[in-house]
């Protein structure tokens, strides 16, 4: 039976394995390993098809596989081998036509499949002028279409858009290659986490999956340079709780800070201690005119004292006030580094990750630079040249 339907000599099949004294009864793993070591290849060779021996032996391997796993059955290979006998002979050099000549046969054998998922089969087949397509290859093309089986039960359920202009193949086409975008996504999907290699990876998804990613992260590397901008402006403005914009600025506010402190003091204390002794000496008694000047250089001394003292009180003043805004400086200095320093990292750290995520294989560069970039300072050039006729001549003489 299997040897008519692949249109195979039987009479010569018999022959054989009577010379091989074999009984009427073989296993199918038996004969596996007859076809293996080339039996068959002279009693098939150049048969109806014109094919050579080792050609129809694997053929009639790939049959025999097919009918143990219970896959197809002997009409089914019947037909599969008559519209494969049509591609044969209808195949040309133009490769739109060939495809629509696979789809056709493929349908002859009550089969549907995907377009998309053809022109991936065939593209892995790699099909050109010198290489048609293989009847083994054929039938793994059968296996993985949807067979209809003649259920009319099941076609008479099935809904059907009559307001839609397109013909019914053609709708049925559109399901299937919706079904397969599907499949293949979930399937896609499914590899990526469980983690495990893919062994035979479409192109749409991947594509699509790629281009998501790359938005995902020119998104964050976008949200992260404004962070990063704004963060650097604010530390140029900070200065000690109050923000400057020039260090013109800085010492004009502080000389502001200072001027009441200074002067203020001094020229508040100083006039008033003249004018209270003059008062003074003027109203209690203008008839002690000769006790007041026997004692002059005792008052003109008390005077002295008492500036002096003034005038140290107002230094040390000074000296705190200029210690306190010192300390206060440093701190806010000491702040300020170790909160872009930390930033730095911060913005190394997004950047590092942003590049992994870009290229997970590719990238393996460190982006803090541990040590500084030391500067070669230049060498200052002598103003005064001197000739070389100047100075051969100086050595001479």
């Amino acid at each position: 039976m299997l040897a008519q339907a692949l249109g195979l000599p039987e009479e010569r099949i018999d022959k054989r394995l009577n010379k091989l004294e074999i009984g009427e009864t073989i296993k199918t793993s038996e004969l596996l390993d007859l076809i293996e070591k080339g039996v068959f290849v002279n009693d098939f060779y150049y048969m109806y098809n014109s094919h050579s021996g080792r050609y129809n032996s694997v053929v009639l391997a790939k049959a025999i596989q097919l009918v143990d796993s219970h896959l197809f059955s002997f009409n089914e290979i019947l037909k599969a081998r008559l519209a494969f006998n049509i591609y044969e002979m209808n195949v040309s050099s133009n490769d739109k036509r060939n495809f629509e000549l696979i789809l056709r046969t493929i349908k002859f054998c009550d089969c549907r499949i995907s377009v998309l998922k053809l022109e991936r089969c065939l593209h892995h087949y790699r099909l050109n002028n010198s290489r048609i397509l293989h009847l083994c290859e054929y039938f793994d093309l059968l296996l993985i279409c949807y067979r209809d089986n003649n259920n009319i039960e099941l076609s008479s359920k099935k809904i059907i858009d009559l307001a839609d202009p397109k013909s019914i193949d053609q709708q049925m086409m559109d399901e299937l290659n919706t079904n397969y975008l599907r499949d293949e996504r979930n399937w896609f999907l499914q590899e990526n986490f469980s983690k495990q290699k893919i062994i035979e990876n479409s192109v749409w998804p991947a594509k699509i999956a790629h281009q998501y990613q790359t938005n995902i992260a020119s998104m964050r590397k976008a949200q992260l340079q404004r962070q990063l901008s704004a963060s650097i402006s604010s530390l140029k403005q900070s200065r000690a709780g109050s923000a400057c914009s020039s260090r013109s600025h800085l010492l004009s506010s502080s000389l502001r800070q200072s001027r009441p402190i200074s002067y203020c003091s001094f020229t508040s204390v100083t006039p008033m201690i003249t004018r209270s002794s003059t008062c003074c000496s003027a109203q209690s008694n203008r008839t002690v005119i000769s006790e007041n000047e026997t004692k002059p250089n005792e008052t003109i001394l008390d005077d002295a004292k008492t500036d002096e003292t003034k005038s140290n009180e107002i230094q040390l003043d000074e000296t705190k006030a200029n210690e306190t805004k010192l300390n206060e400086t440093s701190n806010r200095l000491q702040q300020l580094q170790s909160e872009s320093a930390f930033l730095t990292i911060k913005y190394a750290l997004y950047r590092e990750d942003y590049m992994n995520e870009l290229l997970p294989d590719g990238y393996s560069k460190p982006i803090i630079i541990s040590k500084p970039i030391e500067r070669q300072l230049k060498k200052s050039k002598s103003l005064v040249h001197w000739s070389r006729r100047a100075t051969t001549h100086n050595t001479l003489v």
